[in-house]
């Protein structure tokens, strides 16, 4: 008799528990629609399994498209294939490793990243250029060990310059520095000015 009501118990669990097994699953990205408000990725799941439209959640203040091949990790509402939402997408070829306890690292597939050390320094290491888009722009503080010279300061202080030639100050430059040597950056912020 206890056979049976084992058997019953089995029987009347399985939909629960296939439901249960189905609620969270590894996927291999195909392709990425970044154009919507919430990103949506066609995604291979299990074996021939292809879902398509599935919204991946981010993380707040930053975003993403990852590669095709890249690996998600989907959660499946209420077990129901039909509503799966991505919630981590990882890619083995790309990811920084081997970082310190306590860092943090932005990076992409082009070799770009930002780190955040634990030791209080932040590194932009950029492939190709860094470029800052701003109305302003302060680099260091007055604290700072080095003052940054920018544009005309950097200008001047070159055209002013002596070097010491054998314990003796030598004249300043013979030919200074002209304002065609600056860069256009800082003469269209002259002009503005």
């Amino acid at each position: 008799m206890s056979v049976d009501l084992l058997s019953v118990i089995r029987k009347v669990i399985a939909p629960l528990n296939a439901r249960v097994s189905a609620m969270v699953s590894r996927a291999v990205i195909s392709i990425v629609d970044d154009s919507k408000k919430m990103q949506t990725l066609q995604i291979q799941a299990l074996a021939g399994e292809t879902l398509g439209d599935v919204e991946r959640i981010q993380n707040f203040g930053f975003s993403s498209v990852p590669k095709n091949g890249a690996e998600a990790l989907v959660v499946f509402v209420s077990g129901n294939r039909d509503h799966g939402v991505v919630v981590a997408v990882d890619d083995r070829l790309y990811r920084v490793k081997d970082l310190g306890e306590g860092q943090s690292v932005m990076y992409d597939a082009a070799g770009n990243k930002f780190l955040l050390s634990n030791d209080g320094n932040a590194l932009l290491q950029a492939s190709v250029k860094a470029m800052v888009s701003a109305p302003e722009v302060e680099l260091g503080s007055a604290t700072a060990k080095e003052k940054i010279l920018n544009g005309e300061t950097f200008q001047t202080t070159f055209n002013q310059h002596v070097h010491l030639a054998f314990g003796v100050p030598t004249t300043v430059v013979t030919v200074p520095s002209p304002p065609t040597d600056l860069s256009l950056a800082v003469k269209a912020a002259k002009l503005m000015s």
